[in-house]
């Protein structure tokens, strides 16, 4: 509200600034914080969205394996044409047991050529128990993935909803300090006592621009007396958050 150049009080004006100033700090640490939780909530997104493509590929893998393993051996070229034409493929013999002996040892789930197991009825438990456990993680990756995924939205809400709010306090101080841009300029005058805080502060100023440009952010300020904003006034009230 503008108060008329003739009821002005310094003092309230310069309480008032600084209490409007603080509430826009206050707002701005809670976005930062928010960004924050958001960036956590993406993390364990990503983490999860990570760990189900693994344990797909596991079960992929899990699963040709075992079943090509014994494909690979029943239906492999030698072994189809040894018994199919009752002679061994690696050394000639034809005899009718030739095929009879072959198809035994795959009947009792042995390597015809070196005798070694291969996934069977006597290994399909322990294949299928192994499926199982990477399906239970599945499921239970999944279920974390959709947690995350309804975490970063309901944050992400929340965000938008903060920044609002601070952009509605930005707007209230900057209209603020346009109402009372008279009374701003006059704790500016000289002897009000600022006038060596802003020489004071110069350097600062110049040394925060120089960080904002090295962090390519904004700086936050903790207290009203650190602050250097730009406000909607100019250069007027810039230095006016020295004033303690």
């Amino acid at each position: 509200m503008k108060v008329s150049d003739s009821d002005v009080d310094l003092e309230t004006v310069k309480t008032r600034h600084q209490a409007l100033t603080e509430e826009v700090e206050h707002k701005e640490r809670d976005v930062e914080q928010k960004n924050g939780q958001l960036n956590d909530a993406e993390l364990k997104r990503m983490q999860a969205s990570s760990l189900l493509t693994s344990l797909e590929a596991d079960y992929a893998s899990e699963f040709s394996k075992q079943v090509n393993k014994r494909s690979r051996v029943v239906m492999h070229p030698l072994i189809k044409t040894s018994i199919s034409e009752q002679t061994c493929s690696l050394c000639g013999s034809h005899a009718p047991h030739v095929a009879k002996s072959i198809q035994a040892k795959i009947d009792e789930n042995l390597c015809p050529l070196c005798n070694s197991p291969i996934p069977g009825e006597s290994t399909g438990q322990d294949f299928m128990k192994a499926l199982r456990d990477i399906d239970k993680r599945i499921a239970e990756t999944r279920k974390q993935l959709d947690s995350a995924n309804k975490s970063k939205e309901r944050i992400s809400l929340e965000l938008q909803g903060v920044e609002a709010e601070l952009e509605g306090m930005r707007a209230s101080l900057r209209q603020y300090e346009s109402d009372n841009e008279r009374a701003l300029m006059q704790l500016l005058s000289p002897g009000s006592g600022i006038d060596l805080a802003v020489k004071k502060k110069t350097g600062e100023m110049q040394e925060y621009l120089k960080r904002k440009d090295e962090w390519g952010a904004p700086i936050i300020s903790t207290t009203y007396n650190e602050r250097l904003p730009a406000f909607s006034t100019g250069c007027l009230t810039s230095v006016i958050w020295f004033f303690s």
